[in-house]
């Protein structure tokens, strides 16, 4: 059997360690290659990100602090409005059924005197009219007198002239005016409207 020579292994070993290092070589390019080209993608996309968010995203989100900020200021603006204008129509309400309660207090006095007055005249009616003191002297007819509020009778043209009586004068006799002229006396007139 022939010995191997020393230098055998050397010569079988370089050729292909040079084919191992150009195959390396070649991958580590490649790989080099594809890196770089991957960082300038990454770069140019995060490039493309970064302007878009600085003149698309920024804007829209301080416009959208403003418009958030401007919102508040005017619910502010609306609620402190709303709360004067409450306040205000409270006190003006107050003051209005204050004024009611004080114009049905000066009413109530302005009544009371009518219902006094009015209680002081149907007073007056219930003692009936007053008669003439004229000798042969009747009324004409039952209807020139009318019941009065206590059942009494009050003649009906009392206060104006009566109606019907002959002269126009308002006087039922002819001849009479003021007292003496006539000689027409009426009596005790105490207890007449006056």
């Amino acid at each position: 059997m022939q010995q191997a020579n020393a230098n055998t292994f050397r010569n079988l070993a370089e050729p292909l360690s040079r084919e191992l290092i150009e195959a390396l070589d070649i991958e580590h390019r490649r790989e080099i290659e594809y890196m770089y080209q991957e960082q300038l993608q990454l770069r140019s996309e995060l490039q493309r990100v970064v302007e878009l968010m600085q003149k698309e995203i920024v804007p829209r989100e301080r416009l959208m602090h403003e418009m958030i900020e401007n919102m508040q200021k005017s619910y502010e603006a609306a609620t402190a409005h709303m709360h004067a204008s409450l306040t205000d129509h409270i006190n003006k309400s107050k003051d209005k059924s204050g004024n009611s309660v004080s114009q049905r207090q000066q009413l109530v006095d302005p009544l009371r005197d009518m219902e006094n007055e009015l209680n002081r005249i149907a007073k007056l009616l219930s003692h009936g009219p007053v008669a003439p003191e004229i000798r042969g002297w009747k009324p004409s007819s039952p209807a020139a007198v009318r019941p009065g509020p206590g059942g009494t009778a009050s003649p009906t043209g009392y206060g104006g002239s009566p109606s019907g009586y002959p002269g126009g004068t308002g006087s039922p006799y002819p001849g009479a005016g003021a007292a003496g002229s006539g000689g027409v006396r009426f009596g005790n007139l105490s207890g007449s409207l006056v």
